[in-house]
């Protein structure tokens, strides 16, 4: 199945090493800290994700 999926949320920039040390994760080896992304917090839920800059702007459009 496929959907489409629909959501507000806050997007604050933050490379791939912020977010890990925000998480409290150690980078693993393989991953690039200085990757360009983005926090993301659901504004309904408050989940928290981490999203690649390219995809995080190919899949969003702003509101504000």
């Amino acid at each position: 199945m496929f959907y489409k999926l629909i959501r507000e949320v806050k997007a604050e920039p933050m490379n791939r090493l912020q977010y890990n040390l925000f998480r409290g994760w150690t980078l693993p080896e393989d991953e690039e800290g200085r990757d360009e992304g983005y926090k993301i917090t659901d504004c309904n839920s408050k989940h928290i994700s981490w999203l690649p800059k390219n995809e995080f702007e190919r899949i969003s459009e702003t509101i504000l």
